[in-house]
């Protein structure tokens, strides 16, 4: 019962922050410029470990703009959209991932391409 529940709140989570609308002049201000910034340089070439279903899948942000070491998601273009949001689209254009980030950048939640709630944090040793 507790595990359907956090499954609601972490759908809601996101489906929130990919309805709501960004006034793209918000987007452009300096201190969120900054933060975008900060975003896309902790991810790149980092390590997280994504938790699906039982599983737990280590990837990469790639330095040339695509997932690495994932069985699935090899070669998924990503990019980030946001201070706290990153997407990775399908390789054949089809549909799309938003990884929401904590403030800390070390948590993301997610709706899994089938639209299953996912999560998943930075991996030990990798950089900060």
């Amino acid at each position: 019962m507790i595990k359907k529940y956090l499954y609601f709140i972490i759908s809601l989570f996101v489906l929130i922050n990919v309805i709501k609308a960004e006034d793209s002049l918000e987007t452009t201000k300096p201190d969120e410029i900054q933060k975008i910034h900060k975003l896309y340089n902790k991810i790149l070439g980092s390590t997280w470990i994504h938790h699906y279903k039982n599983g737990k899948f280590p990837f990469t942000f790639g330095t040339n703009g695509v997932i690495e070491n994932h069985k699935t998601w090899q070669g998924t273009p990503w990019r980030v959209v946001s201070s706290r949001e990153v997407i990775l689209g399908q390789k054949d254009g089809r549909g799309k991932m938003i990884f929401t980030f904590d403030k800390n950048i070390e948590n993301f939640v997610n709706l899994d391409w089938n639209g299953t709630p996912t999560s998943g944090k930075i991996s030990n040793g990798v950089k900060k």
